[in-house]
């Protein structure tokens, strides 16, 4: 296990560009921090990216593979009620130390917008 600095922006066509610099933890394949008390983890796979974004509101899984539409779930925690989302996967990038996705985002079958979703990270000594 090692100490990180993050990097990462996300932006959508219809959202602004939103910039987070944290620092984590990665853990083999994973990589966990924290920012506005919603804590964040990125499984890494040779193809297939799992991010994990939960707080005490919800609880939203996001699963990514290249030119692939996979489905999963938003739990809202207050209404006890799980929202089906479904990425469609245009880019997938997977570096030694960053990701970059490029991907349609559907909740409950309808169209949400569209994202490029950039992370980076060093190792601290």
């Amino acid at each position: 296990m090692s100490k990180i600095r993050i990097k990462s922006t996300i932006f959508g066509d219809e959202t602004e560009k939103e910039i987070v610099e944290v620092f984590g933890i990665k853990n083999n394949h994973k990589v966990m921090y924290i920012y506005n008390d919603t804590k964040v983890s990125i499984e890494l796979s040779s193809n297939t990216i799992i991010i994990i974004r939960e707080n005490d509101e919800s609880r939203l899984i996001l699963k990514f593979r290249d030119n692939d539409s996979i489905t999963s779930d938003y739990y809202i925690k207050s209404l006890n009620i799980i929202v089906k989302v479904k990425t469609k996967t245009k880019l997938l990038k997977i570096d030694k130390n960053s990701l970059k996705i490029k991907y349609d985002l559907f909740i409950a079958d309808c169209f949400s917008d569209s994202f490029t979703y950039n992370l980076e990270w060093e190792s601290l000594k």
